[in-house]
């Protein structure tokens, strides 16, 4: 299993800039683990000795810089 890259940026995004400006260290302590947790539910299995080949298109659907991270 490995974290969902595209989720967590999503939620570091959301949660960095609310880290840095609380002043209260428990308050910050309490939106870190928010943020750790929600990175730790957003998993996906690593998917070794695949039977099928990925087939590469030259054209691409959902282009990198379209995508939604969040």
């Amino acid at each position: 299993m490995k974290i969902n890259i595209n989720m967590a940026v999503g939620f570091v995004k959301r949660f960095l800039v609310k880290i840095l400006i609380e002043e209260d260290n428990q308050e910050k302590e309490k939106l870190e683990n928010i943020l750790f947790d929600n990175i730790l539910k957003n998993i996906v299995p690593i998917r070794e000795n695949r039977h099928y080949s990925r087939n590469n298109s030259i054209k691409n659907k959902h282009p990198i810089n379209k995508r939604k991270s969040f």
